[in-house]
């Protein structure tokens, strides 16, 4: 269950994640800044918000890693989700930031059903 997602070439860039479900660009993760990203859907926008979860892999510690003006949250609306001109995907601009190194689980929910999981390791 702790396998780091796969990296994929997508576009002119990386993801990591499911090519065929879900994936997040600049697969580069940070707990001394905050990290822009990505996340894309390759299925419709089935709610009007994302959940992240982050699991810490050693400790099980449960953490918000988005961040949102500044503010660390679980959430954020899909209402900045962009669809991509004759492609079957949706992406929603994200900015994260993690509390420790290490390897996390990013549990994603649409409106609190869950979805899938993406798995990361994090660099200083």
């Amino acid at each position: 269950m702790w396998r780091l997602s796969p990296i994929h070439n997508f576009l002119d860039s990386k993801i990591v994640g499911n090519p065929n479900t879900i994936g997040l660009s600049s697969p580069i993760f940070s707990t001394e800044e905050v990290t822009e990203h990505l996340l894309y859907l390759f299925e419709s926008v089935p709610a009007s918000s994302i959940k992240l979860v982050g699991v810490h892999k050693e400790t099980h510690r449960v953490e918000k890693v988005i961040i949102d003006e500044d503010t660390k949250v679980w959430e954020v609306s899909t209402d900045n989700s962009e669809v991509s001109k004759g492609s079957d995907y949706h992406y929603i601009p994200l900015q994260l930031k993690f509390p420790q190194t290490g390897v996390w689980r990013l549990d994603v929910f649409f409106e609190n059903r869950f979805i899938k999981h993406i798995i990361v390791k994090v660099n200083k």
